[in-house]
């Protein structure tokens, strides 16, 4: 496909600000038909907000392009670019009506006239007329159902009528894009549900292409043609609604994306998979053995009388949701959600079961902690920064560390292992997060986590490297946590010959 068939195109964009040493958005590549309702959802600081402004043209991307109908506009200011944008904080006037808010821009305006002058046809620029104004706001309170309102002061306004004047303010210069970033933020539950549908009716009556960011799930899976999940900088996945949800990229994506039931399992033959220590049928094709993500959706567990079904568990929460009733069902050490719109009584023992085409099954992303590190003079190896305790001698079957500090095998060869280059593999449930955080030589900072039916996966950052840690204790995103790894529980790996340290 051309690139003619896309109005905007972001090709390898990525962007830090000045201070930092992290890339707040990293290998951005996304491209948006004309027309189309696109919307970036992911936490916050995952940089979807940052990518809007790159668009608008507030921020310039660090590296990459952003295309406009193929032309780079990376460089071109705010004012010169056909888009407009709505933020959170929707910035009226408060002295001024609702009509000279919508009005503003169109009195800044100008607009090329050719007129004749000597006998020559010269273009000028010039101001728009009042009644050309005047038509234009008109049109655009009519899309937005405010037509009597022109005269109301914009501190009389509740939220969501501040909220349809800022779009109408956005609209009324004819862009080709509107962005809006969190603009139902502010907004009570009700209002937010009603305006949603309401910016899904305006993008159909406009037909301009809308890109909307916001964390909120609902508001993404409602109103959008397409989504963009992001989380730490990257894209996680671009689909549709249904597709983001039915069929996640890894486990992020299913956690983040309404409520799911997630665990590690292993690939048996005859196209089952083990989870909760049951054999469960499914539709995917894998490896045999291979360690796997399993998604659940809790509307699609089936819960039976005891033994009916595939594992027994015992219900040990209820809630009734209005249409349905949500139940926590532990099975072993293994928390199920289910949702049913049977009542089954807290503390019975049930059965569940789920069909094979709604058990989705996802790669892995990471399996082990994986470190490029190397051997410093007191046989310690460092890695994120940190010089740990390690046992160097498992580089070497039967070495042992001599009174010269050098590796020794035994027939008799030593290695002086100063600035070796290894491999360094710590599996996920061999970090140690601690909350002594002053006791701890490194720390990090919790940046996403998702549960997994017995326990919690956390990404922890520091200053030069991530952790994956498995973990049953619970921390929250944000929190500053200390890392700690036991030395046995640290393997290494030689890059090269042993025989180039030979002493």
């Amino acid at each position: 496909m051309e690139n003619q068939d896309y109005i905007i195109e972001l090709k390898n964009v990525r962007k830090k600000f000045d201070d930092a040493t992290d890339y707040v958005v990293e290998e951005f590549n996304l491209k948006i038909k004309k027309g189309e309702f696109v919307t970036f959802l992911g936490p916050s600081g995952c940089g979807k907000t940052t990518t809007l402004r790159m668009i608008a043209g507030f921020d310039t991307p660090t590296e990459g392009q952003i295309l406009l109908k193929g032309v780079d506009i990376s460089s071109l200011p705010p004012y010169k670019r056909p888009i407009n944008t709505v933020f959170q904080k929707y910035a009226l006037f408060p002295t001024m009506n609702v009509y000279e808010n919508i009005a503003f821009g169109l009195k800044m305006k100008k607009v090329p006239v050719t007129v004749t002058k000597n006998g020559k046809e010269v273009t000028k620029m010039v101001h728009l007329s009042k009644d050309v104004i005047q038509k234009k706001v008109k049109k655009a309170l009519e899309i937005v159902d405010m037509e009597d309102f022109e005269s109301r002061n914009i501190q009389t306004l509740s939220g969501g009528q501040q909220q349809r004047v800022a779009i109408a303010r956005a609209i009324v210069n004819e862009p080709e894009i509107l962005l809006l970033d969190e603009p139902l933020g502010a907004l009570d539950l009700k209002m937010r549900k009603e305006m949603q549908l309401e910016l899904k009716a305006m993008h159909k009556k406009l037909g301009i292409t809308f890109i909307y960011v916001t964390h909120d799930q609902e508001e993404a899976l409602t109103m959008s043609d397409t989504i963009v999940v992001m989380s730490d900088g990257f894209i996680q996945q671009v689909g549709k609604p249904k597709e983001i949800y039915d069929e996640p990229a890894n486990a992020f994506v299913a956690d983040f994306i309404g409520e799911s039931n997630i665990y590690t399992g292993t690939i048996f033959p005859d196209h089952k998979v083990k989870i909760l220590n049951k054999l469960f049928e499914m539709v995917d094709t894998f490896p045999l053995h291979q360690k796997v993500d399993v998604v659940i959706r809790p509307e699609d567990v089936i819960i039976k009388e005891q033994d009916q079904g595939t594992v027994n568990g015992k219900i040990v929460s209820k809630i009734f949701k209005g249409i349905h009733y949500q139940y926590v069902i532990m099975v072993g050490k293994n928390e199920v959600t289910a949702q049913s719109t049977e009542s089954w009584p807290v503390d019975s023992t049930v059965s569940i079961s789920v069909l094979p085409n709604n058990i989705h099954v996802m790669k892995r992303n990471i399996e082990v902690n994986i470190y490029d590190g190397y051997i410093t003079k007191n046989n310690k190896v460092c890695f994120a920064d940190f010089d740990w305790e390690c046992d160097v001698t498992t580089l070497a079957k039967n070495s042992h560390i001599n009174e010269e500090g050098y590796l020794q095998t035994e027939d008799g060869a030593e290695y002086d292992l100063s600035d070796c280059e290894v491999k360094v593999y710590v599996d996920l449930d061999k970090v140690i997060m601690d909350d002594k955080v002053d006791e701890c030589d490194v720390k990090g900072q919790i940046i996403q986590l998702v549960y997994k039916g017995d326990h919690y996966q956390y990404l922890v950052r520091n200053e030069s490297d991530d952790f994956i840690v498995d973990s049953e204790w619970t921390w929250n995103e944000g929190d500053i946590v200390g890392i700690r790894i036991n030395p046995e529980n640290i393997k290494l790996k030689l890059k090269g010959d042993l025989k180039q340290y030979a002493v």
